[in-house]
């Protein structure tokens, strides 16, 4: 009985890291207008969240999240470029019950 409890265990946790793996990352942002007007150079713009899936089982989820900077750059008062700026050495961890962060 106790071997059968373990093998369901473990596939529980072998499933939930395989499907983590394959969920693709997610990012969200403020979604903030930045007009150029006025600004020559880069912007800093809005605030990035980048969500990495550890493990999911849909019940119980760890996500490593990082936080970023949308940067544009402006010429001549329009947007010429964008990209993001994430600090991924400052990444922590979360753990969801569904959900709700519990930690």
């Amino acid at each position: 009985m106790k071997n059968k409890i373990f093998l369901y265990i473990l596939i529980i946790i072998l499933l939930g890291i395989i499907i983590g793996l394959l969920i693709p990352n997610s990012k969200s942002t403020t979604l903030l207008a930045c007009p150029c007007r006025g600004v020559e150079g880069e912007r800093s713009c809005n605030t990035i969240h980048e969500g990495n899936f550890i493990f999911v089982t849909g019940l119980f989820n760890i996500v490593r999240e990082c936080k970023g900077t949308e940067i544009i750059v402006c010429h001549d008062d329009s947007q010429i470029n964008e990209y993001n700026e994430i600090d991924y050495n400052n990444c922590k961890i979360r753990f969801y019950i569904l959900y709700w962060q519990i930690f």
